[in-house]
């Protein structure tokens, strides 16, 4: 029998969380509900539907296959939205993996109030819970697969990213997460579900932290590209791992604690202006730059490694390119 939150706390209301998951049609600029299917924490399903949307008529087939015919007969999101909200209004934890995508284009859906929602990001309990001990990355290493696989729960490659089945797989990886978490706990007795999910939270916070730390030093390296006819053309680019001083070109490279931050600084010095890219281009190298580039170092600290991510986020919406420095 898996371990549920009702199994631990009976007075728990299996509605009170919900696992989610959903799949949007796709093409340009333009996305909109296909598929949402929601469960109660014991598995029982309370909402599956899909939708035929309102402004496409063809978009992406990839991952989840459903086409345009497979829908045309359906209604719009928009006249079920509202038996939708009535659900999520009277829930207190939304379970998914990569859930708060799924919320944020939910929210672009017209779905409101779901920012006061205790959120139960499976990749988060996964990685924190058997991941990081066996080796894997946050960042790289880490899908609804491989979640499967590590921990037993059995997955149709056929079924998969249909809303339905990956709504019922992604709760069985939670039950299992729940009972390991439980286990690791054993001396320890929480009276309620909301003090186990706050001290998950307090714990995964301080070990991501950490690993945010780690994973945010690296190596900044310039290079000559090695063209001999025209102008000097040099790289720089900002990597976690270090570069091989006997590269053709090879110039300099610094270690830095912070190579998000580290790309800001130093294309400001070499180039004039900020670029976020962690590749980029420039025809100007000084001694002295050199030399401020070799001097060049800086701290890690979370506030600082958010802004330079949100800011690299931030640039992807627009299109970048390297200026000319005279």
């Amino acid at each position: 029998m898996p371990l549920t939150p009702k199994t631990l706390f009976p007075d728990f209301e299996p509605l009170s969380c919900l696992c989610l998951d959903a799949e949007f049609a796709s093409s340009r600029d333009i996305l909109e509900m296909l598929e949402l299917t929601m469960t109660d924490s014991e598995g029982k399903v309370i909402y599956n539907h899909r939708f035929n949307p309102a402004r496409m008529r063809r978009w992406n087939l990839v991952p989840h296959g459903i086409k345009p015919a497979m829908v045309k007969d359906e209604p719009s999101f928009a006249s079920c939205r509202p038996s939708i909200q009535r659900i999520l209004d009277h829930t207190d934890y939304l379970v998914g993996f990569a859930v708060e995508n799924d919320l944020r284009r939910l929210e672009a859906q017209g779905t409101r109030n779901l920012d006061d929602r205790r959120i139960i990001e499976i990749r988060d309990w996964f990685w924190l819970i058997y991941g990081r001990d066996h080796g894997l990355d946050y960042a790289r290493d880490i899908g609804l697969a491989r979640c499967c696989t590590e921990l037993g729960v059995e997955q149709d490659p056929e079924l998969a990213h249909s809303a339905e089945y990956d709504t019922l797989v992604t709760l069985r990886c939670f039950h299992v997460l729940l009972e390991m978490f439980v286990d690791s706990h054993s001396a320890e007795s929480f009276d309620s579900f909301a003090a186990l999910y706050d001290r998950f939270s307090e714990e995964f916070g301080k070990a991501k932290e950490a690993y945010d730390l780690e994973a945010a030093r690296g190596y900044c390296t310039i290079l000559h590209t090695g063209h001999t006819e025209g102008p000097n053309i040099y790289r720089f680019s900002a990597t976690r791992e270090a570069p091989d001083p006997s590269r053709p070109g090879f110039i300099a490279s610094i270690q830095v604690a912070n190579r998000r931050k580290a790309v800001i600084d130093l294309s400001k010095m070499l180039t004039g202006s900020m670029i976020t890219s962690t590749n980029f281009t420039f025809r100007r190298l000084t001694d002295r730059m050199l030399e401020r580039f070799r001097t060049y170092t800086n701290a890690a600290d979370i506030e600082e490694l958010n802004m330079a991510r949100n800011l690299m986020k931030l640039s992807k919406a627009f299109p970048q390119t390297t200026p000319r420095r005279n």
